[in-house]
């Protein structure tokens, strides 16, 4: 069926209609299309996101973004500082490995109390910047799913207590439905960055 001609039944094109469109890459309220918010305007202070997928590398594309809209990252992630750097052009000294090799700018996964209150300070000092992290199923293959929990828990608490922000990234078919809903309940799910 057709619609109607302009002038019939219809009340024709409106004035808004006919004006230009916006640039591609304008961002509009309510517009879910190719054209996204500034990545930090989609982060508000206080809160802890989390964000869905196979890989991390969505989470290191929002970080890219982030520090082009020159807001301060840290990252810390599973995956070895070197790559991470390469492949997304994040900078090296932004980020912490999560691993079981010593060193500076390393997290040991082993020590889950070391861990939480690495990232409780980094959010305290940062709080006008953006944590990420990736590697939450890592710790709770090195320990149980309740600590690695309570590691999130407690971060999600001092981001509120501070203005901070931090998101987590993780793989959804690592959890049961019933963990998934636990991290669900005190974090936002963030989309996918269109970047």
């Amino acid at each position: 069926m057709r619609p109607p001609p302009p002038g019939r039944d219809s009340p024709g094109p409106s004035p808004k209609a006919a004006s230009t469109p916006p640039a591609a890459n304008e961002y509009q309220p309510g517009n879910h299309g190719a054209a996204i918010a500034p990545a930090n305007a989609r982060l508000h202070g206080g809160r802890g996101y989390l964000l869905l997928s196979r890989t991390p590398s969505s989470a290191f594309q929002l970080a890219a973004q982030l520090i082009r809209e020159k807001v301060f990252v840290v990252v810390v992630t599973r995956y070895h500082p070197d790559r991470v750097s390469s492949e997304h052009g994040i900078p090296r000294n932004v980020i912490i490995w999560l691993t079981t090799n010593p060193g500076a700018d390393h997290l040991t996964p082993s020590k889950p109390a070391l861990v939480g209150d690495s990232l409780c300070r980094t959010i305290s000092e940062n709080n006008k910047g953006v944590l990420l992290i990736h590697g939450f199923e890592y710790l709770t293959t090195t320990n149980d799913f309740s600590t690695a929990l309570r590691v999130f828990e407690q971060l999600a608490e001092k981001a509120s207590a501070t203005g901070g922000r931090f998101v987590l990234t993780l793989d959804p078919r690592t959890l049961q439905e019933r963990e998934l809903a636990l991290i669900e309940a005190f974090l936002e799910t963030l989309d996918a960055p269109a970047v």
